[in-house]
């Protein structure tokens, strides 16, 4: 069990929340053991989380690039996410870890009538009920001495699909993140390597840095640049933690509208945040977060490539947001 916690906050440091962890490691002086690539001071490992995000009142401006007739501007009254996830081992052996993930997110944008009422592609995305279904593999190799190798696979299906509109090959939108890592000491851990995705409106490739070490008893920071970082504050008990943090999130979503022309939209967004969490009985925990949601792109495109087929580009404004979760984590008496 313990080790298994261990590789949990590395599959976690792959995400752009960070929060599978456990504090076991083993001797550096043991050269003949296995690497465990965790650090002392992280949480423990979020095996299910129950969250919902609310981002608040803000303006957006479209620009419709084939018609310059169908421009406007309005405001979104509320946008609204929700999500679900699962965490489990399958295989927790000392030399080879692997664990599976499940994520069910649903967003929902909701705009004040008069945007609806002058702009059609506002009235579209109003009836929308967007949808991410997907699953996630981590993987943890470590070699002997204070060398691991990680690697996360991922695979959703994003759109507005139903019952009525079941989705195909086109929905789906892979990821994957192989690294590099080297355990310093039992505060210091960082991995390079390669990231590859296709939730930030194109087919992107770009380098990885994971770098997460506790400075004391109190504070650490943990990141993966160039996707989130994030610093960490916890009480001598740790029964209460503290982040402060930045980080990306892209998504691409297929949907159709009511004339039946598909489209792709893409999303990406820079948080910066501010997080609390809290633990209420033992393996129960729950969090609160605020922060500055702005909007790094908002497009329609006709084709999974948004830079050279964008059919409509928006301008959303910053925007406050506050979040709220429930998790189940690992209870104490498998930590000690």
């Amino acid at each position: 069990m313990k080790s298994f916690l261990a590789f949990c906050v590395i599959c976690t440091s792959f995400s752009v929340s960070a929060g599978f962890a456990q504090h076991t490691v083993k001797s550096e002086a043991d050269t003949a053991a296995y690497c465990v690539p965790s650090i002392e001071g992280l949480t423990r490992p979020k095996g299910i989380l129950i969250r919902e995000e609310l981002v608040t009142n803000h303006s957006i401006n479209s620009s419709n690039i084939n018609d310059p007739s169908g421009n406007g501007q309005g405001k979104i009254r509320t946008l609204r996410r929700r999500e679900i996830k699962l965490k489990a081992p399958l295989i927790n052996k000392e030399n080879f870890k692997l664990a599976i993930g499940f994520k069910y997110k649903v967003e929902d944008i909701f705009f004040e009538d008069q945007a609806t009422e002058s702009v059609e592609f506002f009235n579209n995305l109003e009836d929308k009920n967007l949808k991410q279904l997907g699953t996630t593999l981590y993987m943890v190799k470590p070699f002997r001495g204070n060398t691991y190798f990680l690697m996360r696979v991922s695979a959703s299906l994003n759109g507005d699909y139903n019952r009525a509109n079941s989705p195909d090959a086109d929905y789906l939108k892979l990821s994957i993140a192989p690294l590099l890592g080297f355990k310093r000491t039992p505060y210091l851990s960082y991995a390079v390597g390669i990231g590859y995705s296709e939730n930030f409106g194109r087919r992107s490739v770009f380098p990885l840095l994971s770098y997460n070490q506790t400075f004391t008893k109190h504070f650490g920071v943990e990141s993966l640049l160039p996707l989130n970082v994030k610093f960490r504050y916890s009480s001598l008990n740790r029964k209460n933690f503290i982040f402060l943090s930045s980080e990306v999130q892209g998504t691409s979503y297929n949907i159709t509208f009511a004339n039946s022309e598909a489209g792709y939209l893409n999303n990406t967004e820079l948080k910066y945040k501010l997080t609390y969490e809290r633990e209420i009985y033992d393996f129960v925990w729950a969090s609160v977060e605020t922060g500055l949601n702005t909007n790094l792109y908002f497009s329609l495109s006709d084709t999974p490539d948004r830079r050279r087929s964008t059919v409509i580009d928006t301008n959303r404004k910053a925007a406050f947001f506050v979040g709220f979760s429930v998790f189940v984590v690992p209870p104490r008496k498998f930590i000690k």
